[in-house]
Order: structure tokens, then C-alpha cells, then sequence
């Protein structure tokens, strides 16, 4: 039995009887929409963190490439650069960028990781404050005496 719940009205609570023989059984089903909606927010932060984390490290391919003087004519350096300059254009030209002999510190590439980091954190706990509902369940358990 619940008592005071904030949230009855997403909670639907069905009570099934049956009888068998001499035994009686009492079957409680209960639908907790708070629950599913939990579920949910769990699955799209989850999509939303590898989507995230996926960027993050396509950034920090790029960044090490460059670190390592990778020869930028290769297929593999020349995928990541194409996939990474999207994502790092709106940093490029905002600091120097340090080399010497065909080593690059990519300086706004590590200024685009943690501005995406950030973002990332700032979205998934706006979207967990915006659609995580909350459940209490109080319950109350009877004692009873048989009489002799």
C-alpha cells in the first residue's frame, strides 16, 4: 500500500486473485511510468555520451598524428584530418600553432577537447534535469495475531 506518494498518478497498481484448491494467491502487478520515463533519460544519456566520447576520440587521433609528424598523404591521416576539421575549424587561428621538424602541437585542437567536454557534460545534465522524475514508495506492513 502506498501512502502519500507525490507521484500516484504515474503509478497504476493491479491486484490479481487466484484460487487454487485450499490456497488463495495474490498477484501484485505494478506499472510505474516514472520508471520507463528513468529508463529512457539512462538510454539517451548513453547515446549522447558515446556520440560524445566518439568525437572526443576522433579529436585525440588528430591531435597525436600530429604530434607524431604522421604523413599526411596517408589514407588513415587523411580520414582523420577529413572527419576532425569539421569539428576543430571554429578553434583553428585562435592561438599559434607550435612546429619543428614536421611536428605539430595542435594547441586548438586541445582547446575543441575540452570545449566539447563541456559541452557534452552541460547537455546530458540538462537533459537529466529536464526529464528525470523522481519516485518515493512508502509502504506499510500490517501485523496480525491469530486469536487461539
Amino acid at each position: 500500500m502506498t501512502i502519500g506518494n507525490p507521484n500516484d498518478a504515474d503509478r497504476v497498481e493491479k491486484v490479481r486473485v487466484r484460487r487454487h484448491g485450499s490456497s488463495e494467491y495474490v498477484e501484485h502487478v505494478v506499472d510505474d511510468a516514472a520508471a520507463a520515463q528513468r529508463s529512457f533519460t539512462y538510454q539517451i544519456t548513453g547515446i549522447l555520451w558515446l556520440m560524445f566520447g566518439a568525437l572526443e576520440g576522433l579529436l585525440g587521433l588528430r591531435l597525436i598524428l600530429k604530434l607524431l609528424a604522421a604523413n599526411p598523404s596517408n589514407p588513415f591521416a587523411q580520414l582523420i584530418y577529413g572527419l576532425s576539421d569539421l569539428f576543430v575549424w571554429p578553434f583553428v587561428g585562435l592561438t599559434i600553432t607550435p612546429s619543428a621538424a614536421g611536428i605539430v602541437v595542435e594547441i586548438h585542437t586541445i582547446i575543441a577537447m575540452v570545449v566539447y567536454a563541456i559541452l557534452a557534460w552541460l547537455v546530458i545534465s540538462l537533459i537529466q534535469v529536464l526529464l528525470y522524475r523522481r519516485t518515493e514508495r512508502f509502504v506499510r506492513v500490517e501485523r496480525r495475531e491469530r486469536l487461539p
